[in-house]
């Protein structure tokens, strides 16, 4: 959270770490849905945990991809809200 605070932080890295930490979050969906899916009997292990992270990676890289420029524009307007203070 402090780096997104930091006033002399360029604001397009602001929106890559906001980039980076949705795909932490995807990874721990992803460990989740591969641990639920190995419990079920009589599958097998790997394909499930293939399955399980693809689908989650998928879904998640598209919700990422399309909220993408909504974070650009936010961090963008910031910048002249903050620039227009001074």
């Amino acid at each position: 959270m402090i780096s997104l605070l930091l006033k002399h932080l360029p604001q397009k890295y602001k929106s890559v770490h906001i980039w980076f930490m949705y795909y932490s979050v995807l990874g721990l969906y992803a460990a989740f849905a591969s641990e639920l899916s190995v419990r079920i009997p009589e599958k097998p292990f790997f394909a499930m945990v293939g399955i399980a992270t693809a689908t989650v990676f998928v879904v998640g890289t598209a919700f990422i991809l399309k909220k993408e420029r909504v974070w650009a524009k936010y961090f963008e307007q910031k910048r002249y809200c903050q620039q227009g203070a001074l």
